[in-house]
């Protein structure tokens, strides 16, 4: 006893180098005792139990293969061989692996590590394991992976798959009654893909594991899809034995207790259940609820295609249709089958022959379906004269209206329709879920095959009864939403004309749909107030979101007045809580939209639920939006600004000013201007020229006096005295207080911009019958100005010198014109490729010395083009000056240039945004 128990470390006759395998180093364990440790069943069953990356793991097993030879034989245990092939076995199976009671349970605890496969340790392990105890009874887990190592040689070595299959049939004979369908599925898919010298043999294996289970895998139902349609070549005839044999097996014995019919149904039968019903019948796999009858109807045909009675050419037919129906996704033209002909065993199949004919017709693509083959199957069907449930009648015809809709079959579209009338299920009483959806088919072929129908036609040919109608167009209205928006806007139209009334629900994903698009939004406004209020923020939300997501800026005014109270009796509910961009946005759109009180209110209340949404940024762009389209309403932003700073509330006010002086709302500027406290020096100038900042206004000499003297006694604001005094027609005061200007640093900008002031109210001060000495005029004051203020000329400077060219009557006409506005083109001016002639420009002139020629080439070539700043209205010139001449084909040809460069300015703009 003592002697089993303990022995000492160094013996007479063992070699010295046992110590050694026990001890690496100092006080570390041995790979072997590592291993002893990872796999004693404390460890495996433990929470938290230690664990070490696959690579490591191998790498202990090595270390111990590689141990001298002991007298107690291999050191590792019988439980631990099978733990290391079935540990082995699992970390060769990639991610995500199979919820599958053979995954080794420590496995998803071992550290992620990058994958490779360990199926040659298995065999070799299972080696090692068959050499120490063939006799012992075996664990199926082992036989699984040692099953999973070879198939996968089998799959890696195609040329030596003959000995590995050998194997593996051992190995599966040993679990084949295994339920679970990772054990069949990997053997079966492998063995009849690469080991087809034995195809009968692993086609009666496989007919056997589905003549013993009552509800097989899908995945093992499509194998004898593939076999039916060839994929692992021709079936020899014993193995189409098994499957028809298999299939009566089931059907006898398994098919009944799979029954998962119901009496009562919601949705209407498709030809596609129908023949899952048939594939459900067989192997009770995806079987569908479908009414008691349909069910009991499906199983006989199912029972009727494949019985012993029927020739074994018929129900290979039928296999091949039930195998293209159930493993297809998407098939060709290649690939569509033909029903049987000319067989008496068809005559009782006639429902089998063309249900899945149907359905598979119905998968492939629209322009792949053949319609000679569609009316072939027609015929077949109308001239068999079955007597069948109604249900399936309908559901028949119901597919081939689709597939009249696809091949735009017009007379298949009657035929459906007079066989529906034939049989008396064309009538109002026929209004279920069925009979609602083929009306629904019906009206979308129609629709499709007639050209320019209204919905007014469509609706005539259904059975007169309101109730059938307005279920049939409910469902229209589902079935056309999303993408056909314009249809469904049309049968709203059409619906509202003949007062049929929508239940809320459709109406509300109409409306929502119909909130979507940028085009339709105002059919969402108008309907708003045909929703409850719960429905009614629901659209609300939807057409806030569009107008900002399509940056929309305007709307008609009788849509925004109905949007602006919509949101104000909405702002009434407590849980209203729109985003606020969306709803910021939309309050500019009303403000800009003749809803500009409408706006105020609801920003005020705006301010009332939230003050920090409304940041003086955004309260100056609604200034300036109200200030354009409805200068009154914003006055009444001054009681908004409330919760600003005082800064911000004083800078706001000021800017309020100034842009309703430019705006030409004089009297209201005037008021806010005397009702403030502070005065600014842009005020000050401004009220000295009236507030009328776009209108030459002549003062006299007490004005020009205080300009020069605010201007003196602050040293700022030279820009907005200049232009004051140009409008008080002061021109020399104005040159001054631009000398003034240059000499205290001005940039070349602000005098560039001071010159171009002076020389454009020249241009306009100068008496009309003096034009012709215009040009002289302007351009002895541009060189006193470049001489007194360092003035240098841009692209408006050069517009105001040819203005004051084409005032010259006398000698610049039609032609001369015209020879001008080519010069201005080939100065780099724009005109689109359409309008340009002869020579490359608008008129064909050629190139030559032309009056105000000098002009253009004075200009600096870095000056960039701005169409507001210059082409607007330099072209403008042009064209008033053509037609004060006669020249109104110039003129409009100028026009077309100027209309092309606007379109094209804004759609870039939008592409930018």
């Amino acid at each position: 006893m003592l002697r089993c128990c303990w022995r000492p470390i160094l013996q007479l006759g063992r070699p010295s180098h046992a110590r050694r395998n026990l001890v690496q180093g100092r006080g570390t364990l041995t790979s072997l005792a590592k291993l002893h440790a990872f796999l004693s069943p404390a460890n495996l069953t433990s929470a938290e139990p230690v664990t070490y990356a696959p690579k490591d793991l191998c790498k202990l097993y090595l270390d111990v293969k590689a141990l001298p030879p002991r007298s107690q034989g291999h050191p590792l245990t019988l439980h631990e061989l099978q733990e290391l092939i079935v540990l082995f076995g699992s970390l060769s199976i990639p991610s995500p692996q199979p919820k599958t009671t053979y995954i080794h349970t420590i496995a998803p605890s071992l550290p992620s590590a990058p994958f490779r496969t360990y199926w040659h340790l298995v065999l070799e392990l299972w080696d090692q394991y068959v050499l120490r105890d063939n006799r012992r009874a075996r664990s199926g887990t082992v036989e699984y992976w040692v099953m999973r190592a070879h198939l996968a040689y089998m799959e890696a070595e195609p040329n030596s798959s003959d000995e590995h299959a050998s194997h593996a049939v051992s190995r599966y004979t040993y679990i084949r009654n295994s339920p679970d369908p990772h054990v069949h599925l990997p053997y079966f898919s492998i063995m009849l893909e690469h080991h087809r010298s034995a195809l009968s043999r692993t086609v009666k294996q496989l007919c056997r594991y589905l003549s013993q289970n009552p509800a097989p895998d899908r995945r093992v139902v499509e194998l004898v899809w593939a076999l039916a349609l060839g994929r692992y070549g021709a079936l020899p005839p014993a193995a189409e034995g098994h499957i028809f044999s298999m299939i009566s097996t089931r059907l006898t014995r398994l098919s009944g207790s799979l029954s998962l019919s119901q009496t009562t149904y919601q949705n209407p039968v498709t030809v596609g259940q129908l023949c899952e019903a048939f594939i459900g019948a067989i192997f009770g796999v995806s079987q569908p609820s479908l009414p008691t009858d349909i069910a009991d109807r499906a199983t006989c045909e199912v029972q009727g295609a494949f019985d012993a009675s029927v020739s074994i050419s018929s129900r290979r037919k039928h296999l091949m249709l039930l195998a293209l129906y159930a493993s297809a996704k998407s098939l060709g033209n290649n690939e569509i089958p033909a029903h049987p002909k000319d067989e008496e065993d068809e005559s009782r199949c006639v429902l089998w022959c063309t249900s899945l004919p149907l359905a598979i017709l119905e998968r492939i693509p629209t322009e792949a379906v053949p319609s000679n083959a569609v009316r072939q199957l027609w015929q077949m069907w109308k001239g068999a004269g079955l007597l069948l449930p109604p249900a399936i009648h309908i559901t028949t015809v119901s597919s081939f209206l689709r597939l009249a809709t696809k091949t735009r079959d017009l007379p298949l579209v009657n035929a459906c329709r007079n066989h529906c009338i034939t049989l008396a299920i064309w009538s109002e009483e026929q209004s279920d879920v069925q009979s609602i959806g083929m009306f629904v088919d019906y009206a979308l072929a129609l629709v499709a095959t007639r050209a320019s129908v209204s919905w007014a036609q469509v609706f005539s040919v259904l059975p007169e009864s309101d109730a059938l109608r307005k279920q049939v167009a409910e469902t229209l209205i589902g079935c056309l939403l999303p993408h056909h928006v314009d249809s469904v806007r049309d049968l709203h139209e059409f619906l509202q004309q003949e007062g049929i009334e929508l239940p809320a629900a459709s109406v509300l994903r109409f409306q929502l749909e119909m909130a979507k698009h940028a085009d339709t939004t105002g059919v969402a406004i108008q309907g708003l107030a045909q929703l409850s209020p719960e429905h009614q923020q629901s659209v609300l939300h939807t057409i806030l979101r569009t107008l900002r997501r399509q940056h929309q800026t305007r709307m008609e005014s009788s849509l925004a007045l109905q949007l602006g109270t919509a949101l104000i009796s909405s702002f009434d509910v407590p849980n209203f809580t729109p985003e606020e961009p969306s709803l910021l946005h939309a309050l500019l759109v009303l403000a800009a939209s003749q809803q500009g009180p409408r706006a105020v209110k609801l920003v005020r209340i705006q301010r009332d639920r939230n003050l920090s949404s409304l940041s003086m940024r955004y309260m100056l762009r609604m200034m300036r939006v109200l200030t354009r389209y409805h200068p009154s309403a914003a006055i009444s932003l001054l009681d908004v600004i409330e919760h600003l700073p005082p800064v911000d509330r004083i800078e706001f006010r000021r800017k309020l000013v100034l842009r309703l002086a430019q705006r030409g709302a004089h009297a209201l500027a005037r008021r806010i201007y005397d009702s403030g406290d502070s005065v600014g020096g842009r005020e000050a100038l401004a009220r000295l020229d009236g507030f009328r900042v776009n209108v030459r206004w002549r003062r006299s000499r007490a004005a020009v006096r205080a300009v020069l003297r605010i201007v003196a006694a602050r040293r700022s604001h030279w820009k907005e005295a200049v232009g004051t005094l140009c409008r008080l027609g002061a021109l020399g005061a104005a040159s001054v207080v631009a000398r003034r200007a240059a000499n205290v640093g001005m940039d070349l900008e602000a005098r560039t911009w001071m010159g171009n002031t002076i020389l454009n109210a020249a241009l306009h001060m100068w008496p009309s019958e003096q034009n012709d000495e215009l040009y002289r005029h302007l351009q002895a004051r541009s060189a006193r100005l470049a001489h007194t203020v360092g003035f240098v000329g841009d692209r408006v400077t050069m517009n105001i010198m040819l203005k004051a060219i084409l005032h010259r009557n006398s000698l610049m006409t039609g032609p001369h014109i015209r020879e001008l506005f080519d010069h201005v083109v080939r100065s780099g001016y724009p005109a689109a490729d359409r309008w340009r002639r002869e020579n490359n420009v608008p008129f064909g002139s050629k190139p030559s010395r032309v009056v105000g020629s000098e002009t253009l080439d004075s200009v600096q070539p870095s000056s960039a083009i701005v169409f507001e700043r210059h082409v607007r209205p330099l072209y403008r010139s042009f064209i008033k000056a053509l037609h004060l001449r006669g020249d109104h084909f110039g003129a409009r040809t100028i026009i077309g240039i100027l209309d092309d460069e606007q379109h094209d300015v804004l759609a870039r703009r939008r592409e930018q945004r």
